[in-house]
C-alpha cells in the first residue's frame, strides 16, 4: 500500500475574523506582478526641457573640440581662461 499524500489547506489569520487561504495567496502571487506591470506601464508626463544651463567636457584636445562645438554645432563661446604659465588655453565656456 502507497501512502497518499494529502496538500494541506493552510490559512493565515490576518486580522480577528479574516482568513486568507493558501489558494488566494497564489492567486494574489500572480495577481500583483501583473498590476504592478499594468500601473508602471501608464505614460509619466515629464516637464518639457527649456534648455541646459551648464555642461562640463573633459576633452583631450581642446582645439579640436572648440572647432566642432563652435563651427560645425554654431556654440558660442562667452570667454576662455588661459594657462597660468602660457600655453593655450585651460577651460573654456
Amino acid at each position: 500500500m502507497v501512502p497518499r499524500i494529502r496538500q494541506a489547506r493552510s490559512a493565515v489569520s490576518l486580522a480577528p475574523g479574516a482568513w486568507l487561504t493558501l489558494d488566494s495567496m497564489r492567486k494574489l502571487g500572480v495577481l500583483l506582478p501583473v498590476l504592478t506591470l499594468l500601473l508602471a506601464a501608464q505614460a509619466v508626463e515629464r516637464p518639457r526641457v527649456l534648455g541646459v544651463a551648464h555642461m562640463a567636457l573633459y576633452v583631450s584636445d581642446l582645439a579640436k573640440s572648440r572647432a566642432f562645438y563652435k563651427d560645425f554645432l554654431g556654440f558660442g563661446e562667452p570667454y576662455s581662461l588661459p594657462r597660468k604659465g602660457g600655453g593655450g588655453d585651460r577651460i573654456a565656456f
